[in-house]
C-alpha cells in the first residue's frame, strides 16, 4: 500500500448498522464524531464536498457502491475483525488510504465464549439437591488434554495465556507468525479443536472432510470464527457416528443457521452472539472516534506505523500479503 498524506476529511460516514446496536447508537456515536469535527452521516449517499472517513461492518456490502464514494474516501474503518467482505472488492484490498480492522473490540468476548464452552464441557457443575454421599464426579482434567489453536492474532494470544498452564499442550497452528505447524498432525493428537482464524481464501473449508476424519474420537471443537472456514456437512456426519464427541457452533456457512441442526445431541449450536457484550456499542464508538482522532492529527506514516497490527494491508492470505 502507497503510504501518502491524503486530505483531511470534512465527513464522517457509516455505511450500515448491526441488528445488536441500540437504536440510539447513530445519535450517540454522531455526538462523539462531531466533536471531532466531522459531520456524521448514516447510510446518506449525498455528494460530498470534500473527502470522507468511511464505518463499515461485516453486512456491508463495500462492493456495491460507487467508485466516486471510494476516490472520496481517505480512511475506512471496519470495527469487525471479519474482513471477507473486503476481500472481494479489489479497490479496498489495493487502496491508497488506510483500512483498519476492529480485532481488538471483540477479542476478549469471543474469547470468554470459547473458555466458557470448555469448561461446560468438560467440568459441567450439576446442582445436587440432596447430600450425595459418594460424592462422585466422573470427569475429566483440561491438564490431560492437548488444544489445537488455529490461529494466534487477537485471540488466539488470550487463550493461549489463559489456557496455557491448564491444559497438557497447545499446539499453534499459524504459518504467519513463526507457527508453521503441520495442520493435519496437529489435528490427529488434540483433544480440542478452536479455529480463531479470520476467513480469507486461505482458510475457507480449512477444515475440511478429510482434516474432520483426522480428528480422534471424542474431540470437542468450537468454532466462533467464521463458519466457511469448516465443512459444516462433514462435521455433522463425524458427530452422527461419533456420539463422545461434541461441537459449539457459533457462526455458520449460511446464517441464520438452519434449526435441524439441533437435532443432534453433541452439537451445541449459538446465534453468532460470541462478540457480543453489555458494552459493545461503546466499545465501538471509541474504537471509531479513536481511530478518526488519530488520522485527523498524526501523519500519515505516523498513523499507520501506530495501527500497522490493524491494518488489512497487513493482512495474509494465499500465502502472501495483500
Amino acid at each position: 500500500m502507497k503510504l501518502e498524506e491524503k486530505n483531511k476529511p470534512f465527513h464522517f460516514l457509516r455505511l450500515s448498522l448491526s441488528e445488536y446496536q441500540d437504536r440510539d447508537f447513530a445519535s450517540r456515536e454522531a455526538k462523539k464524531v462531531e466533536s471531532l469535527g466531522l459531520e456524521y452521516a448514516l447510510k446518506d449517499l449525498k455528494s460530498f464536498k470534500g473527502s470522507c472517513i468511511l464505518v463499515t461492518n461485516s453486512q456491508t456490502p463495500i462492493i456495491d457502491y460507487p467508485d466516486d464514494l471510494i476516490e472520496k474516501t481517505c480512511l475506512l474503518i471496519h470495527p469487525n475483525s471479519g474482513y471477507d467482505n473486503l476481500l472481494k472488492d479489489k479497490r479496498i484490498v489495493n487502496a491508497s488510504f488506510p483500512v483498519i480492522l476492529g480485532n481488538p473490540i471483540r477479542a476478549h468476548a469471543v474469547s470468554e465464549y470459547i473458555m466458557s464452552q470448555i469448561f461446560e464441557v468438560i467440568s459441567s457443575i450439576g446442582h445436587h439437591p440432596f447430600w450425595q454421599a459418594q460424592r462422585e464426579w466422573n470427569r475429566d482434567l483440561l491438564k490431560e488434554k492437548t488444544i489445537c489453536l488455529i490461529g494466534f492474532g487477537h485471540i488466539g494470544k488470550i487463550l493461549y495465556q489463559a489456557l496455557h498452564l491448564l491444559v497438557k499442550e497447545i499446539i499453534i497452528y499459524d504459518p504467519y507468525k513463526d507457527h508453521p505447524t503441520d495442520l493435519d498432525e496437529a489435528l490427529s493428537r488434540s483433544d480440542l479443536i478452536l479455529p480463531v482464524c479470520s476467513l480469507n481464501p486461505s482458510s475457507v473449508n480449512l477444515l475440511n472432510k478429510k482434516r474432520i476424519h483426522l480428528l480422534k474420537e471424542g474431540f470437542i471443537l468450537i468454532n466462533a470464527s467464521r463458519g466457511k472456514i469448516l465443512d459444516q456437512k462433514a462435521l455433522i456426519e463425524r458427530l452422527k457416528v461419533d456420539q463422545r464427541s461434541y461441537a459449539c457452533l457459533d457462526v455458520f456457512e449460511k446464517e441464520p443457521f438452519n434449526d435441524r441442526l439441533s437435532c443432534l445431541n453433541n452439537l451445541k449450536t449459538t446465534s453468532h452472539i460470541a462478540g457480543v457484550f453489555k458494552n459493545l456499542d461503546e466499545e465501538i464508538m471509541n474504537f471509531t472516534t479513536s481511530m478518526a482522532n488519530d488520522f485527523l492529527h498524526l501523519k500519515a506514516t505516523t498513523f499507520q506505523q501506530k495501527h500497522s497490527s490493524l491494518l488489512l494491508s497487513n493482512r495474509h492470505y494465499n500465502g502472501v500479503i495483500i
